[in-house]
């Protein structure tokens, strides 16, 4: 499927959610919490923790605000416990769940790949140089060539010893022991690393919230308000909470739910002693949401295409030539360029300037080419993801000092002024 169908198909998503749309829509108005909220670079809302694999793609939120103090927070102290507890767990000293994860990745990719070298007609699609749907369904034809590949790899595994491969059947038994009847059972009622991991998973965003709060400027009540948003949108399909009181310091009070709440209401008092408890939400956007913010170029193309789609601007996406173009949208017999760009926001000014610096060379670049059709663009536009003060501040004066001979006319908006921008394009 070419990136201009897969666009055509989150935009049909977005047509058929109306809050979805809204979404989409409110982002772009002046000083919108949710833009500021949303319009970063996808690796700043869903991190990956160090470990690619287990990317979490939640929203997390919390009113926890450590004080100045000699005593230690008890929700620190009890996250020090467990994992001290997990270290200590004869379950985990056999079975640690990032390292399980990793094995049946390796295992997975290994058989996947010999399942390819063992079969030819999976072989030749692998050469083939005009790979599509169809020349799929010409070459497997009736399947029966791979059942049988995968029915041999398959009775290879129910006889693990006879594994050539040494490494492949140690993988193998490490991952069965791990996967043994009662085992993950064992281990979330266990002070393991999984049960620690699962029930405080609420309290690992804290650092994620505090940078997108830096870096978009946000303040606590503002982002509060942006996820109260979304929630009221119904744009969640699910979360995890954590509570605790910093008052029971003998006996600690710790409570975990999954039960729905936004942070409006997030205010629940200690079961025993009565005083108000910090807690950490950690949000699950719906699927609809998620595909929008992984989309290969990004949120704002999501976004943008919407905006034209709704006031009926006529536009190409990810137009083909010598280069590619990301919009080329049509004015009476005019043609104009629309280059979209989520960068990092949190850098430093020095990076921003970098940024920068590329996408205009790329945008003078694109703007000069003539489109297949003979017509040429007539002004070129760089829609970016940063404040305002930044484009006019750090972008401008690159626009300025660029290399623009026999380029249409070039400019640089921020997201924020794409309202204008589109009346000026209507």
């Amino acid at each position: 499927m070419s990136d201009s169908e897969n666009l055509a198909e989150l935009l049909e998503l977005v047509e058929a959610d109306s809050h979805l749309a809204l979404l989409l829509e409110d982002v772009f108005d002046e000083n919108s919490i949710l833009g500021r909220l949303l319009m970063v670079n996808r690796a700043q809302l869903f991190p990956s923790w160090d470990h690619p694999f287990f990317e979490l793609k939640l929203i997390f939120w919390d009113n926890y605000r450590a004080k100045e103090t000699t005593e230690k927070s008890v929700i620190d102290l009890e996250q020090r416990l467990r994992k001290i507890e997990s270290k200590q767990s004869p379950v985990t000293s056999v079975v640690n769940f990032e390292q399980l994860m990793k094995d049946m990745r390796d295992l997975i990719t290994y058989y996947f790949l010999k399942a390819v070298r063992a079969n030819a007609d999976l072989k030749d699609l692998v050469d083939i140089q005009d790979f599509n749907f169809l020349a799929v369904k010409r070459t497997v034809r009736d399947y029966e060539s791979i059942v049988d590949t995968l029915r041999k790899i398959a009775d290879e595994l129910s006889d693990v010893k006879s594994i050539p491969d040494e490494n492949v059947r140690k993988a193998i038994e490490k991952l069965k022991l791990g996967l043994m009847a009662e085992a993950l059972g064992q281990i979330l009622k266990s002070s393991s690393v999984l049960a620690y991991s699962t029930q405080a998973l609420p309290l690992f965003g804290q650092a994620v919230k505090e940078s997108l709060m830096r870096a978009q400027g946000l303040t606590g009540e503002e982002y509060t308000a942006a996820i109260d948003y979304m929630h009221m949108l119904g744009l969640f399909e699910g979360c995890q909470s954590i509570f605790w009181c910093e008052n029971c310091r003998d006996i600690r009070q710790i409570y975990w739910s999954l039960s729905m709440i936004d942070p409006r209401h997030a205010n629940m008092a200690c079961l025993r002693c009565g005083k108000p408890m910090p807690a950490a939400i950690a949000y699950r956007p719906k699927e609809s949401v998620i595909r929008c913010v992984d989309f290969k170029d990004g949120f704002l193309t999501v976004a943008i295409a919407h905006l034209l789609k709704k006031r009926n601007i006529q536009f190409q996406y990810s137009v083909k030539g010598t280069h590619e173009r990301d919009f080329v949208c049509e004015r009476k017999t005019e043609r104009v360029l629309l280059e979209c760009k989520m960068h990092r926001t949190d850098t430093s000014e020095r990076g921003i300037q970098e940024a920068l610096k590329k996408d205009i060379a790329q945008l003078t670049e694109h703007s000069k080419i003539p489109l297949e059709e003979g017509s040429t663009i007539v002004r070129a536009v760089l829609v970016c993801n940063y404040s305002p003060d930044i484009v006019q501040r750090l972008g401008e004066p690159i626009l300025e000092s660029a290399n623009a001979k026999d380029a249409p006319p070039l400019s640089m908006v921020s997201y924020q002024d794409m309202q204008e921008l589109l009346k000026e394009l209507g």
